[in-house]
């Protein structure tokens, strides 16, 4: 296994989770990185909405600065790039093509491709019908980790020969995600902003199950959702949008939470919602669709309820006993603390890493 590398990360951002998930896997991963004695550097493309609504003040762990653009890369970090072990690129960076360039011709050690959603780039893929130029740059990189299944990321190799592909899914870290004994002041909520493609399925497996069942109390935090709907659903609260260290306390409030896939996930399969790892971290019990590869993260009806219908979800609430929410909530989180920790993650890329090293070396 690797030891004492000089990491760099270029990503979105480390200090603020505002509508940004990727910031808490960030960050536990450079903690688990640095606890295993390496050096990490986070470079972070500079955004106003992230600069504004920082929720960590400081990174304890590692160096950090941000960057404008290439332009500001070239001239500040080009040294520091030049004599990395490691430089992981990240999916969410603006003008990630160019970077990309310029890091295959001033790079000397391994350059990694680290995507949180492939599910967007095979869908571009796929309805163009060739590569665009983020996915064309991927063929000179050692490494792409995807959060998807083999399968996916196999045909996204097959368009670009990138060097190897790895599946690479988000964590749930210990430190964020936990479960305490609030009061359950809701019987099934829904965490997450309007969007058109979840919209049908939040309608039918939330809001008709509501207006059904006065009696019962329902929550739905975000933005961008119709303020009049609570009129017409009193037994419906609708909150405003949740920052992540907050996610916590909303979890905990509730008997079930629900859980959307975005569509192009849902049709890719093998990737879990990020707030269902959240969830089922927090010891809540996860009321979902089915999506292609599930049993490879939760099994249906052992570790997680699954429900097509509105009248699936009301005779998961009348009738599920609470012992019974309990007993798959457990079993949920025991998994999902298991397999998605911050340090098999940190491992795994480790490992990831070092194959692909000595793949490189095998080839010279």
């Amino acid at each position: 296994m690797l030891s004492g590398m000089d990491i760099i990360f270029i990503g979105e951002t480390l200090h603020s989770t505002y509508h940004n998930h990727l910031a808490t896997n960030y960050r536990a991963l450079i903690r688990e990185l640095v606890r295993g004695g390496h050096t990490v550097f986070f470079l972070e493309a500079s955004q106003e909405a992230y600069r504004i609504n920082r929720d960590l003040p400081n990174a304890p762990y590692c160096e950090h600065a941000r960057f404008r653009d290439l332009n500001m890369l070239n001239e500040q970090f080009i040294d520091a790039i030049r004599v990395a072990d490691l430089i992981i690129l990240g999916s969410g960076v603006p003008e990630r093509a160019p970077i990309a360039d310029w890091l295959l011709s001033t790079a000397s050690g391994m350059l990694v491709y680290l995507d949180y959603e492939p599910y967007r780039l095979i869908a571009n893929l796929r309805q163009a019908g060739s590569p665009h130029d983020t996915m064309k740059m991927l063929a000179g990189f050692d490494l792409y980790l995807g959060a998807a299944g083999l399968t996916l990321l196999r045909e996204i190799q097959a368009a670009v020969p990138c060097k190897r592909v790895e599946p690479f899914w988000g964590v749930a870290d210990q430190f964020l995600y936990y479960r305490t004994d609030m009061e359950k002041d809701y019987d099934l909520g829904f965490l997450g902003n309007y969007h058109p493609g979840k919209i049908d399925t939040l309608q039918s497996l939330l809001f008709d199950v509501a207006r059904e069942r006065p009696s019962r109390r329902f929550v739905v935090a975000g933005e961008r959702y119709d303020r009049s709907i609570p009129d017409e659903i009193p037994s419906l609260a609708l909150n405003e949008y949740v920052p992540t260290p907050r996610h916590v306390q909303f979890f905990g409030r509730l008997n079930y939470s629900l859980h959307i896939s975005h569509p192009l996930a849902s049709t890719a399969g093998f990737t879990p919602p990020p707030l269902l790892l959240e969830a089922a971290a927090c010891g809540v019990p996860i009321i979902t669709r089915h999506w292609i590869g599930m049993e490879e993260f939760l099994i249906p009806y052992e570790e997680v309820f699954v429900a097509e219908t509105a009248e699936e979800v009301g005779n998961i609430l009348d009738s599920v006993s609470a012992k019974e929410r309990r007993r798959r909530a457990d079993r949920a989180r025991s998994r999902v603390m298991s397999e998605h920790a911050p340090s098999r993650r940190a491992a795994q890329l480790l490992q990831f890493v070092s194959e692909s090293d000595r793949a490189n070396m095998a080839e010279v």
